[in-house]
């Protein structure tokens, strides 16, 4: 009869063993569903915004170079007039000839 109890105790210990290890595997599967989910989410974020961000750059860096070949300005034929006096400073003219 001593036995039985041992054996109930036994039962009882394997038993809570087991559902802690379940408990365990089903925190991990909970786990391992939900980065299933999310992660391919945040790769194609990722992939999205380096894609986004190369094809800005791409058109930006035309747009800036056709805006600074409409500003420029060339002095191929140029005049310079002066020295000049006004107000006590030296004074230069820059032209362009015609």
């Amino acid at each position: 009869m001593s036995e039985q109890p041992a054996q109930d105790e036994q039962k009882r210990a394997d038993e809570a063993r087991v559902a802690r290890a379940g408990e365990r595997w089903r925190t991990r599967s909970r786990r391992v569903k939900l980065y299933r989910r999310v992660l391919p989410i945040v790769i194609l974020m990722l992939a999205g915004g380096a894609l986004t961000w190369t094809v800005f750059r791409t058109v930006m860096s035309g747009v800036e170079r056709k805006a600074s070949e409409s500003r420029e300005i060339r002095l191929d034929m140029l005049r310079v007039t002066g020295p000049g006096e006004k107000d006590g400073k030296r004074l230069y003219r820059l032209e362009r000839k015609s």
